[in-house]
C-alpha cells in the first residue's frame, strides 16, 4: 500500500498446500511432474516457497495480511490474500467452526456452570 514503508512481520508464517493438480501447474510445474508430486505427496503438496504474513504498517497504523511468494534469497513478491486461499493455509481455524462437529456437540462446548448441566438432564 506504501511502498516507500517498511513493513514489519507481527506473525507466524502459515505454510500453504495444494490439493489440486491445477494449482502446480499454474505454479510453472509441467502435467507428469505434478502428477507425480500429487501421488508422492499423497494429494496434498505443501507450497514451499509460498505463505501468508501479516504485515505491520506504520503509515496505515494497522496489520495486513499478505500472500508471499519467494523467487530467491532475496526477491519475494507480495499481493492481498484471495479469499479462498485461508482455505489452503495450515493452522487456520476456520471461520464458522469445525464444519465436521454437530450442533449439539458445538453448544455443548459452549455451555458451561451449572446452566450447561441442565441440558443433560442431570439436575
Amino acid at each position: 500500500m506504501h511502498p516507500e514503508t517498511r513493513l514489519l512481520s507481527v506473525s507466524a508464517k502459515l505454510s500453504l498446500f495444494t490439493t489440486e493438480l491445477g494449482d502446480l501447474i499454474v505454479r510453472g510445474h509441467g502435467r507428469a511432474t505434478a502428477a507425480n508430486l500429487m501421488l508422492a505427496y499423497r494429494q496434498v503438496v505443501p507450497l514451499h516457497n509460498e505463505w501468508l504474513e501479516g504485515f505491520w504498517c506504520d503509515d496505515c497504523q494497522q496489520t495486513r495480511w499478505w500472500h508471499v511468494q519467494r523467487h530467491d534469497r532475496v526477491r519475494h513478491t507480495l499481493r492481498p490474500v484471495a479469499p479462498g486461499l485461508w482455505q489452503q493455509a495450515a493452522g487456520v481455524i476456520h471461520p464458522r467452526g469445525n464444519p465436521t462437529v454437530s450442533d449439539f456437540s458445538r453448544r455443548a462446548a459452549r455451555a458451561n456452570g451449572i446452566h450447561g448441566l441442565k441440558q443433560f438432564g442431570t439436575i
